[in-house]
């Protein structure tokens, strides 16, 4: 969501919902201490419409500023290999302030109450299908992550020889005394090449999301967008 997350394309560094160290070492199911957040609803309201980041900005270390969004748009349910799947439709910009951005689009499968993400397709085909790894919690406290999904890339829905791989961790990390940010960060791999994204969505006890921070590494060009 490349998501929620997404799991995800931002353009001039690729698409990816991204990996996250640290946690507690066991998938995030120890006994919760603090305030609990519902990690699974907030893939599903995500990935449901309700995550929307616009005028994301970044810096670079040369002082040049960036622009950048992300959004994702519920679709009609459809299948994937013969699964029965939820559709979403990942949406995202960057450029350079000034300049006409880059925009691009991922359809994600997936489905939800538990979340599992099943596979994404670019614009041009290439399409990424997931085995599963940790499920959501929902009540996960900060600090807690695990591997949610890891992929195998191939250049067309028709599947064939892989190009490459991704794996998609998730994260509660700190944010405010109610809130915390439940982060998604995918570390693609496409034959030398290496995209790590980190989508972040601040939520409350129940999943509703209110805003979020990106973070890129593509290349050598390091972003991290805040609105």
């Amino acid at each position: 969501m490349k998501s929620v997350f997404r799991t995800a394309a931002m353009a001039v560094v690729t698409a990816g919902l991204l990996a996250c160290g640290g946690g507690d070492g066991d998938g995030g199911q120890s006994t919760p201490k603090g305030p609990t957040f519902n990690a699974d609803a907030a893939f599903a309201n995500a990935l449901g419409g309700s995550a929307v980041l616009s005028g994301l900005k970044a810096t670079d270390p040369a002082g040049v500023r960036y622009v950048a969004s992300l959004a994702y748009t519920s679709l009609a349910s459809g299948m994937f290999s013969g699964t029965p799947a939820r559709l979403s439709l990942q949406t995202t910009s960057i450029g350079r302030a000034g300049d006409v951005p880059f925009t691009d689009a991922l359809t994600v499968y997936y489905d939800a109450a538990p979340s599992r993400l099943l596979a994404t397709v670019t614009t041009t085909g290439k399409t990424t299908v997931f085995t599963q790894g940790t499920g959501l919690p929902t009540a996960a406290v900060v600090g807690q992550s695990g591997q949610f999904a890891a992929g195998t890339t191939y250049a067309t829905p028709a599947l064939g020889t892989p190009i490459g791989t991704e794996v998609l961790t998730w994260s509660i990390e700190p944010d405010g005394p109610m809130t915390a940010l439940a982060c998604l960060s995918s570390e693609t791999r496409i034959s030398i090449s290496v995209s790590i994204e980190k989508d972040c969505f601040r939520i409350d006890g129940a999943g509703n999301i209110s805003g979020g921070t990106v973070s890129i590494n593509k290349s050598g060009l390091v972003l991290h967008f805040v609105q």
